[in-house]
């Protein structure tokens, strides 16, 4: 049977090896790969501490108030108050962003 698959380079790690070595072929030397750490974003940081604050001044205040519209006047808990206003301010935030070129990350 004939393949028409390239054949495998030096650098290509063989079957019988463990997921994460090479070997060095010169000098027939098994070399473990070091793993790369992935960064979190500091965004998804404060984000996250940010949405922990909220949630726990949400939770916090269960208590009724009055709203007044201009002229209307409703009574509501302020949790769904509060919850509301940081779901908007979200919205607003996500759709109102200014768009940066693809090359010019401040991160």
């Amino acid at each position: 049977m004939v393949s028409n698959a390239p054949p495998p380079r030096p650098t290509d790690p063989t079957t019988t090896q463990p997921f994460g070595q090479t070997t060095d072929f010169s000098t027939g030397a098994v070399q473990r790969q070091q793993r790369t750490r992935r960064r979190v974003p500091g965004k998804l940081i404060v984000g996250l501490v940010v949405f922990a604050i909220a949630l726990w001044f949400i939770l916090a205040n269960r208590q009724d108030a009055n709203i007044r519209f201009w002229v209307h006047t409703v009574s509501a808990p302020v949790w769904l108050v509060l919850l509301v206003t940081f779901v908007v301010g979200i919205a607003f935030g996500f759709f109102l962003r200014r768009r940066r070129p693809k090359g010019s990350r401040g991160d």
